[in-house]
């Protein structure tokens, strides 16, 4: 299952996962959101070795729209 979204005047499908994440951080642009808050909160799962769930998302956001989406804070985290 897809979601459409508009960026930057472009349709985008985005999976219901990937949908999630990004309304997540658009609701709350300030903030930074460490792996473990996005594995918690988007997958309801717990963070042990699933890391790379959130790389792979964030991967296919950035290829959908553009590389800066979603913004990668060093040590941190992902914010928009």
């Amino acid at each position: 299952t897809t979601t459409e979204v508009t960026y930057n005047d472009t349709a985008v499908n985005l999976s219901k996962k990937e949908y999630s994440l990004v309304l997540l951080l658009l609701l709350h642009p300030t903030k930074v959101f460490t792996r473990e808050d996005l594995l918690h909160t988007v997958w309801g799962i717990s963070p042990i070795n699933t890391s790379n769930r959130i790389d792979a998302c964030v991967k296919n956001i950035r290829k959908k729209t553009d590389k800066n989406s979603i913004l990668t804070v060093a040590g941190q985290g992902y914010k928009v």
